[in-house]
């Protein structure tokens, strides 16, 4: 993403993640290189068989992805575009566009699991986690749990 000659504290940019457009917005004022994302607008686009509660808790709970609340003069900016329509920061939540781009493969796996599923992944990590270096199974170090559950 490249911005030339930006004036304004707060703007709207396009980033285009797997061919499609996603708006962000910056994480702060004049700092054009953090890139927040709507977490509703990412549903909207790219995990549409997605709510945003249901992506939100996966992206804490399971790919431990922090969620940032803009401020009042981002949510107005985005709400005056068309990206969001509650001003309510723990109503938008948000991304950031780095983060997105790396948990995404992994989110769209995750959103079409049932709970239960999504349960069995969780166990699988803390047991991954107790184990000491020593003691890993041969699969687990070349492949890490989440391939295991494909």
């Amino acid at each position: 993403m490249s911005i030339n000659h930006v004036t304004e504290a707060l703007v709207i940019q396009m980033a285009i993640i797997e061919n499609k457009i996603v708006y962000c917005i910056n994480a702060r004022p004049y700092i054009y290189s953090d890139w927040m994302v709507p977490i509703k607008h990412l549903v909207k686009m790219l995990l549409p068989s997605c709510n945003v509660a249901r992506c939100a808790q996966i992206m804490l709970a399971y790919l431990k992805v922090k969620l940032v609340f803009g401020k009042s003069e981002q949510l107005a900016l985005l709400k005056d575009k068309g990206l969001i329509q509650l001003m309510h920061p723990a109503e938008t939540p948000m991304a950031m566009l780095e983060e997105i781009e790396e948990i995404l493969p992994q989110l769209k796996k995750f959103v079409v699991m049932d709970d239960d599923e999504l349960l069995q992944y969780k166990l699988r990590c803390r047991a991954f986690k107790v184990m000491s270096d020593g003691d890993w199974p041969d699969a687990w170090q070349s492949q890490g749990p989440e391939e295991l559950l494909k």
